[in-house]
């Protein structure tokens, strides 16, 4: 989602997948399968495009994703917040800086975390419902059917 709002068209409110350069529109998006997603897909990544994140943001804010102390079948999540603790103490300084005359700034894009683990269970509904043969899905999603033993 963020790597989506990231690449985020707005004069053509598109999304360009920055692997292929492909442009991914709202129409394209429900064309593919995900309809339940979509729509609240597009509206995070239009209000995170209106925040102005600097690359660098980004970056940390992503990372601060990945490294996630709550994640399920974490053995340790005390040394997960340490590795987290500097990345949200740098992103925090960032949002200071680049953003000074805003001073919820910080706040207001810890929260949209909760909006993105929204918008992938909403992916993932999405998913398991794409009716593909086995064989096709297999060959298109391998990760996704390892992950859901599918």
């Amino acid at each position: 989602m963020l790597r989506c709002a990231e690449n985020y068209n707005p004069e053509k409110n598109t999304v360009v997948d920055d692997i292929t350069g492909s442009e991914w529109s709202y129409s394209s998006m429900l064309m593919s399968g995900f309809s339940s997603a979509t729509e609240p897909t597009l509206k995070f990544i239009q209000g995170l495009n209106q925040m102005t994140l600097t690359r660098q943001e980004f970056a940390l804010l992503q990372a601060i994703t990945i490294i996630s102390p709550d994640r399920p079948d974490i053995m340790d999540r005390e040394a997960v917040e340490r590795i987290q603790k500097p990345m949200v103490e740098t992103l925090q300084s960032l949002t200071k800086i680049n953003h000074p005359d805003d001073k919820v700034f910080f706040a207001k894009l810890i929260m949209t975390l909760t909006n993105v683990r929204d918008l992938v269970t909403h992916h993932i509904d999405d998913l398991m419902k794409m009716k593909l043969p086995d064989a096709k899905f297999e060959t298109l999603f391998p990760l996704i059917t390892e992950i859901f033993n599918l």
